[in-house]
């Protein structure tokens, strides 16, 4: 969702910035391909739904491994960024002031300012 947030403000004419904790995953899908396999996907369901309610979301998250992006948004975004359209920065992002003129970041101790931010990772913020 990251990257189409950011191919949305190309479109709109924007110049985008996007900014990921851990450098940007390509894969066609964020669980392992076993879990679509007929062979072994009624085991791993099975698996699943044996465990107490509380060992699922621990299950779900180290079987998902973080988020990915499928490989032809990749080249997409890679492209974009070769032609100088899309900056992407990896690091943690501290937020700073905000003001009508917009949001002072901070994205590895480099201090950036943006019009606007847009949280495309399922994270709740704690600048709010």
């Amino acid at each position: 969702t990251a990257v189409q947030a950011a191919q949305l403000a190309l479109k709109k004419g924007c110049q985008a910035t996007l900014c990921s904790r851990r450098q940007l995953v390509t894969r066609n899908f964020d669980i392992p391909l076993e879990w679509f396999d007929s062979r072994t996907q009624g085991r791993l369901r099975h698996d699943f739904w044996a465990q107490p309610l509380e060992e699922r979301l621990k299950h779900l998250r180290a079987t998902k491994g973080g988020g990915s992006v499928p490989p032809r948004y990749m080249e997409q975004l890679q492209a974009a960024e070769a032609a100088g359209q899309v900056e992407v920065v990896c690091g943690e992002a501290e937020a700073g002031t905000v003001d009508d003129g917009g949001v002072a970041v901070s994205i590895r101790g480099q201090a950036r300012h943006f019009d606007r931010i847009v949280l495309a990772c399922g994270h709740r913020p704690d600048c709010l």
